[in-house]
């Protein structure tokens, strides 16, 4: 089977890690979109992956994040540097060899893989349910954001792109959650369900 643009960007970027691990080198990977813009880095040290910053995101969560857009946006114009770097101690916020990152990685992949065929239709309206602020609903962030673009009747497409691609993942997630928990609903021409 063919591998999508986006999984050959990841298996690139996954190399480059690799090597990295294998030599137990210490440095920065800095990562850049179309026209070099930055949007992230992977900090290493003594071969094991301490930090990650991408788009406004630390640590796993800008790990994990980093491999999805990877797999979902099909990228093909992402580049990396790759600077031999000492860097501050405070920067260390985790410590994850080759074989977390391997697991990091597959998990990654198939999440991705799976939330995207689970994906709304971008024609579809949805709207909030009145009764959704009567259910003492524990919300996350992105939740909080999807409902907080969520007016008389939103497109979804509406509220992927106000969001940004690079929460497609944490979007979809939580319209499948707000639909689940009631606090949402989709609409049709004859009606909401």
């Amino acid at each position: 089977m063919a591998l999508k643009r986006g999984e050959v960007a990841l298996k690139k970027l996954s190399s480059i890690v690799f090597e990295q691990f294998f030599y137990k080198l210490t440095g920065k990977i800095n990562i850049f979109a179309d026209k070099l813009q930055f949007v992230g880095a992977i900090y290493l040290k003594s071969g094991l992956l301490v930090h990650v910053i991408y788009r406004g995101l630390k640590g796993k969560a800008a790990l994990k994040s980093l491999m999805r857009s990877m797999v979902q946006k099909n990228c093909s114009k992402i580049s990396y540097i790759v600077e031999p770097e000492i860097f501050p101690r405070g920067i260390c916020s985790m410590e994850i060899n080759v074989n977390d990152y391997r697991n990091l990685l597959e998990e990654a992949v198939s999440e991705s893989k799976i939330v995207s065929k689970l994906r709304p239709p971008g024609h579809l309206n949805i709207v909030l349910n009145k009764q959704c602020g009567q259910k003492n609903l524990k919300l996350s962030e992105i939740e909080k954001k999807v409902l907080g673009r969520t007016k008389i009747k939103t497109q979804v497409s509406k509220i992927y792109s106000e969001l940004g691609a690079d929460h497609e993942f944490d979007v979809t997630c939580a319209l499948i959650s707000l639909k689940k928990n009631g606090a949402i609903s989709v609409c049709r021409d004859q009606g909401c369900s």
